[in-house]
């Protein structure tokens, strides 16, 4: 500056904040940009976290809702077939059908949990004593308690 320069009172700051070099302007931008960016991940974690957790909330819903009627569990006593001395000296039950009644008969039972996973021979065991019955509208099929 120049003596003139110094004269002129509005050439003259007043200003008392110490001066910044331009690398710490950059330092100081470069900071706080890296501060936003974490608040906008801490802010997109959040908002991850509430879609994930209202996701998971919807899918719990559905399949509570899906399973509501299923049973929980079966459970049953161990059984041992080869150790089943009584079946062996029993006559199996044969009823005969034609090749039309068998087939819906084993269309009727193949999903039943029952009868699902049993063999072919097992299978046939089956169906040979079971026999087909019609019966009219409101009929009473099985009555607890009751044999045939």
């Amino acid at each position: 500056m120049t003596s003139t320069d110094t004269n002129n009172p509005s050439n003259i700051s007043n200003d008392r904040t110490p001066s910044i070099s331009t690398e710490e302007k950059i330092e100081r931008e470069s900071k706080s940009s890296e501060e936003e960016d974490e608040d906008d991940e801490d802010d997109d974690e959040k908002n991850n976290t509430l879609d994930d957790l209202a996701d998971e909330e919807l899918m719990r819903r559905q399949y509570v809702k899906k399973n509501e009627f299923r049973r929980v569990s079966v459970a049953a006593e161990r059984y041992n077939p080869e150790e089943d001395t009584d079946s062996d000296n029993e006559q199996s039950l044969v009823y005969q059908k034609t090749p039309e009644q068998r087939q819906r008969l084993k269309e009727a039972v193949c999903h039943n949990l029952l009868f699902r996973t049993l063999e072919a021979k097992q299978m046939d065991q089956i169906l040979d004593a079971m026999w087909e019955k019609n019966v009219k509208k409101g009929e009473t099929i099985i009555k607890q308690g009751h044999l045939f």
